[in-house]
């Protein structure tokens, strides 16, 4: 966002056709970009000459009201306006919103400065901060919410008056579309998070990469897996083995997969194995194709998952699920996950200082809360469900990101 866009205000806006365009322009594209959408509303404070400025959502039924995003507001009081003042806005009470998508209002139209200045929504939310003037643009009207855009001055600014109402009726359309592009890059942005925070759980490793072989994320055990590089490394962002041979065999799955990426009925491609150090059983790395309802629009689209897994990794029951799902005390979760990984009786006695009789106890007690009645049921039980999944609780942030 340039600085000379930043510093221009509403007159230079109105009068100006391409210092206006470029005010869109900055709108649209900020809207693309999640990160940097809240960027545009420090530019459009500035544009009205104003203190600060935000999206007000208030809905109706459940009386809960927030500001965001925003610029120039105190944090402490966007909490304020969310727990309790919101409701008391004298300019949201007025009723005055009737106008429906599009309407434009003033604040001293509402309610006069004399008036305003007694009410304690003006004492406690709006002096503190130095604001008093009001000018807002109703962007959206629902039968139970109301959001609008609304730009605040402090006492020592004028009055809005019928320039930047006028500008307020230019902006609103853009700011609106704009509004619902971000929110839905959000959404998408959200999705493809929580896809990977799912993949977090799993101790396989997952890669998502383009027909090149260039990892586009990862989940935390693939991470985990390349930082150790044995077998399996980047070289210049792309999956590659220690033999050339068989990193030559990865990637021809990998192209393999993004050449049928659309409509791809049978998805998985192939597996090789990644030899690793002398002492170490080879990866398997399992290549399959992403389904794309449309052909990639670029590059570096999503063209294949890698699933690489450690034949020397041993899969353990997580004791925490195994709790909070079954009602197991936490030696009833011991037991459980030691019958789990392999452990007779006598094993699990001496693991956890028990004599052989009560670790039977336990036992019993856990095949009666799981519905069992044999080890083979617990351990297919133990093993198939998410108590065998990781816990997040140690797993560290990973950075990488999805395109």
């Amino acid at each position: 966002m340039s600085k000379d866009l930043a510093e221009r205000h509403g007159d230079a806006l109105i009068d100006d056709e391409a210092v206006r365009q470029k005010i869109f322009d900055v709108i649209y594209e900020s809207a693309l970009r999640p990160e940097e959408y809240c960027g545009i509303f420090f530019l459009l404070r500035n544009v009205f000459c104003g203190a600060a400025c935000g999206i007000f959502h208030h809905d109706i039924p459940e009386g809960e009201c927030w500001i965001m995003p925003s610029a120039g507001f105190k944090l402490r009081f966007l909490s304020l306006y969310q727990h309790g003042y919101g409701r008391k806005d004298p300019w949201w009470r007025s009723g005055s919103f009737g106008g429906g998508t599009g309407a434009v209002l003033n604040g001293e139209n509402l309610m006069p400065p004399h008036e305003l200045v007694q009410c304690d929504f003006y004492e406690n939310w709006l002096k503190p901060q130095g604001l008093i003037h009001w000018l807002a643009g109703v962007l959206s009207v629902e039968q139970s919410s109301i959001t609008y855009f609304a730009v605040l001055r402090n006492r020592q600014g004028i009055p809005f008056g019928r320039r930047e109402k006028e500008l307020m009726r230019t902006l609103l359309p853009h700011l609106k579309r704009s509004l619902y592009v971000h929110n839905e890059m959000a959404k998408v942005q959200m999705k493809h998070e929580a896809n990977f925070e799912a993949l977090n759980y799993l101790p396989l490793a997952v890669f998502c990469v383009d027909r090149h072989g260039e990892v586009l994320n990862s989940n935390s055990a693939g991470w985990d897996m390349l930082s150790l590089g044995n077998g399996i490394m980047l070289k210049e962002n792309k999956l590659s083995a220690v033999s050339p041979t068989e990193t030559a065999k990865l990637r021809d799955l990998v192209t393999r997969a993004g050449k049928g990426a659309i409509h791809q009925k049978d998805k998985l491609v192939g597996r090789v194995a990644l030899s690793r150090e002398a002492g170490f059983a080879p990866l398997s790395a399992t290549v399959s194709a992403v389904s794309l309802s449309k052909p990639p629009m670029h590059d570096g689209s999503p063209a294949a998952l890698v699933f690489v897994s450690d034949p020397a990794c041993e899969v353990q029951a997580n004791e925490n699920w195994l709790k909070s799902f079954f009602g197991l005390t936490p030696t009833e979760a011991k037991v459980a996950a030691l019958i789990a990984d392999g452990l007779c009786l006598n094993e699990i006695s001496k693991r956890l200082c028990i004599g052989v009789g009560t670790a039977r106890t336990h036992l019993k007690r856990v095949f009666n809360k799981t519905g069992t009645s044999r080890q083979a049921e617990l351990v297919r039980l133990a093993l198939s469900g998410p108590a065998h999944m990781v816990s997040l609780q140690d797993v560290p942030a990973q950075a990488g990101t999805f395109v």
